[in-house]
């Protein structure tokens, strides 16, 4: 099995080892850019996604293992239910990968301490759903 990387630019995958190397690899990437971006962590063929940059918090999807095969779709976070059921969206939180953008729902941001414990817990268990977010389909 390949072993982890995270990336955050375009064909430039970095290895990480460790959750001391993953949160390196964020604090270089949210360095990298002025404005808030999607990192991708892949691991055991799953990919977890996540926002650096925006102080606010961070929009999570999570794609598991061959997802494009399986017939199982995509996961995003819910990072305030009461908004989703009543489909407040707005501030969006905007996003950039690869130099596109994303507009993003805001209840989908959770606190960014609980987005990279998230990511912390993919590395840690390979790619499995991380336990601590509230997940929805995509």
């Amino acid at each position: 099995m390949p072993e982890p990387t995270i990336s955050w630019e375009t064909d430039e995958f970095h290895p990480v080892h460790s959750s001391d190397a993953l949160r390196a690899a964020l604090v270089s990437a949210g360095a990298a850019a002025g404005e808030p971006l999607i990192v991708s962590l892949e691991a055991g063929g799953a990919t977890l996604t996540h926002v650096v940059g925006d102080p606010s918090g961070s929009s999570l999807v999570f794609f598991p293992a061959d997802y494009k095969n399986a017939g199982v779709g995509s996961m995003h976070s819910i990072g305030d239910r009461a908004m989703r059921d009543a489909d407040v969206s707005e501030p969006l939180q905007i996003a950039y990968m690869n130099g596109h953008y994303s507009e993003l729902p805001r209840w989908m941001v959770v606190p960014v301490h609980v987005a990279e414990e998230a990511m912390r817990e993919f590395l840690a268990t390979r790619g499995a759903l991380p336990s601590g977010i509230e997940w929805e389909m995509a």
